[in-house]
């Protein structure tokens, strides 16, 4: 009696602790969504795109944080759903985020406004419109309250080398209703 016992709880136990291996495994790609887009809104591209399959060189600087702020430091997100097919998987996720349009559209207005040469090769003009032009995004980030609009976004995931990465057929512009 006391072996039968014995031997049903080591088979219970590896059928617990089978199912609790495979629900981890279940949660790796929505893993790998979350760091992608918490990257993404902190602005380390660098990061984010480490889950990415394909190549990708990280351009900007912390001179750039203030535009990286205005267009990503607003965006929240939620999983919807997930779900995994062999060595495939779909994350679906809810992107809310500021309407694109209306930040560009700022922005051109405000250069245009400011009369900033922006296509100028001269050195001194160049470096003087950077210096404008980082001005002109900074009041914009703290002067506008721009519309926010909810995109939902299904990430395409695959395993690679027992590793999840997002899949370079994803296209990552429409997580924030940008069609390209």
């Amino acid at each position: 009696m006391k072996k039968l016992l014995l031997v049903t709880m080591v088979i219970f136990s590896l059928l617990l602790f089978q199912g609790c291996s495979k629900s981890s495994d279940k949660d790796e790609p929505t893993k790998v969504v979350n760091s992608f887009l918490d990257n993404v809104i902190k602005g380390d591209f660098e990061k984010a795109y480490k889950n990415v399959d394909g190549e990708f060189e990280p351009e900007g600087s912390e001179e750039s944080q203030p535009i990286v702020d205005l267009l990503f430091g607003k965006i929240t997100y939620e999983v919807l759903d997930s779900e995994i097919k062999d060595d495939t998987a779909t994350v679906k996720v809810k992107v809310t985020h500021p309407k694109m349009e209306e930040i560009v559209l700022a922005l051109q207005q405000s250069i245009l406004e400011a009369g900033l040469n922006i296509m100028s090769t001269d050195e001194n003009n160049k470096k003087d419109s950077e210096d404008k032009i980082k001005e002109v995004i900074n009041d914009i980030a703290k002067n506008n309250e721009f519309t926010t609009v909810d995109t939902e976004f299904e990430f395409k995931l695959k395993q690679v080398d027992n590793k999840w990465i997002i899949d370079k057929e994803s296209n990552l512009y429409n997580i924030f209703g940008i069609e390209n």
